[in-house]
């Protein structure tokens, strides 16, 4: 009985430190892949969002807080909030408690005046930062007057760009036209003049030009080096770069749906016509304050009538891409979301037209 009792000591120690590692990586010509199998916190939640205030009334008797179709939300080093209102062509300034403090822009095609605002960013030195219709970026003072305006190289993607330390500007770059060049990349940075500094992060190819253009549909953000993550919608695809290109990672994450690719069909006034229909991976990253890495992932794939919360959540990877924990998000309805260090702001621009904003709390 004694060396029974043995024996079951030995394989209880045995079974509880056997810790299998929830990720592998390895080296493919000189790049670190790096294979999420399962969080590395386990089921520890260490990490969730709590809520700190909304902005925006549609029954507002302040025309300030009407907002129509906000689209963007940036912050200064002050704090303070800035909501692109598109719907209205203007950027709204509040202050860290939602407190209105001005307007800046309005509808137009002046200098300091919108026509189609896209996105919205505050530079290190607090000038505020506007792409508008034609792929353009207006630059514009702290106090809301022009500065300068240059041109992007033209993509469906080319609204959304992030500024870097150095006040270059990094920006999605995939080409509208089936003609253009085969060689082109994803993202590019320029410098406040609109010249090339850097091209980089190649895309995924397929033989059909429009078909190739939805499947690299990304999104990115840059951390407190100037580093450029960048997360792939509908590719189980994570990769991060120095801002002159240099590759630092590629990470993906195991999925509980395969991923695949078909051709669908609709028809409108009796004509049959086919798009490209993806499984959806994610559709949105952040950089918190300690340079973790936000991705919001698809748990499963949506079927209709469901909620946000049933098939969306965020994955939190660190800075060298390996997963650590998983996080529930909020029950909004939204369209999009924007992250700012530790406070994410999810964007409803249709419903309450109201932007919700978070905090990152560790548990």
């Amino acid at each position: 009985m004694k060396r029974l009792h043995i024996l079951i000591f030995i394989l209880f120690t045995i079974s509880c430190s056997t810790n299998p590692n929830p990720y592998t990586e390895e080296i493919i010509d000189g790049v670190r892949y790096v294979h999420n199998l399962s969080p590395l916190w386990g089921d520890e939640q260490k990490l969730s969002l709590e809520f700190v205030q909304k902005i925006g009334e549609l029954e507002s008797s302040d025309e300030n807080y009407q907002l129509f179709k906000p689209f963007d939300v940036a912050e200064d080093n002050n704090g303070n909030i800035y909501i692109l209102d598109r719907g209205n062509k203007r950027v709204q300034k509040f202050n860290s408690k939602g407190i209105f403090i001005s307007t800046i822009g309005g509808p137009g095609q002046g200098p300091d005046e919108f026509d189609l605002p896209g996105d919205l960013e505050i530079d290190s030195k607090g000038n505020i930062l506007v792409s508008d219709l034609n792929s353009k970026i207006k630059q514009l003072s702290p106090s809301g007057k022009y500065k300068s305006s240059y041109s992007l190289k033209l993509g469906p993607q080319s609204f959304h760009f992030k500024t870097l330390l150095n006040g270059n500007v990094v920006f999605l770059s995939m080409p509208y036209s089936s003609s253009a060049e085969e060689n082109y990349k994803i993202l590019t940075v320029i410098n406040t003049k609109g010249n090339h500094i850097s091209e980089f992060c190649e895309p995924e190819k397929y033989s059909n030009r429009a078909i190739e253009t939805q499947a690299n549909i990304a999104d990115f953000s840059t951390d407190r080096n100037d580093n450029i993550i960048i997360s792939f919608y509908f590719q189980n695809r994570i990769e991060k770069y120095s801002q002159d290109g240099m590759i630092i990672f590629k990470s993906d994450r195991k999925l509980d749906y395969p991923i695949s690719y078909k051709e669908e069909e609709y028809e409108v006034e009796g004509q049959t016509f086919a798009y490209p229909a993806f499984t959806d991976v994610s559709i949105g990253l952040g950089i918190d304050s300690n340079d973790r890495i936000w991705i919001l992932t698809f748990k499963k794939q949506p079927e209709k009538e469901e909620k946000r919360t049933d098939y969306l959540r965020y994955e939190v990877f660190n800075k060298t891409g390996i997963l650590l924990t998983r996080v529930s998000i909020p029950d909004h309805v939204f369209d999009h979301v924007e992250q700012i260090g530790n406070h994410i702001y999810f964007i409803d621009p249709y419903y309450e037209m109201a932007v919700f904003q978070y905090r990152i709390i560790e548990n």
